[in-house]
């Protein structure tokens, strides 16, 4: 369990460190859409989260 949770915490840590670089993209005025980029982050941390699952199944 503890090794989940470091894994986790991990995961946020390295949202907080991408957020500006998402806000900057969201601030542009030729940016990309944001159904894109909420897609990708819910995909990215589904993929993560299975990740995290499956390594401690073994």
């Amino acid at each position: 369990m503890g090794s989940a949770l470091r894994k986790a915490l991990l995961l946020h840590l390295g949202d907080l460190h991408l957020y500006p670089f998402l806000k900057g993209l969201m601030g542009r005025q030729n940016r990309s859409p944001t159904i894109v980029i909420v897609w990708s982050i819910l995909l990215a941390s589904i993929f993560s989260l299975l990740w995290v699952k499956i390594d401690n199944a073994v």
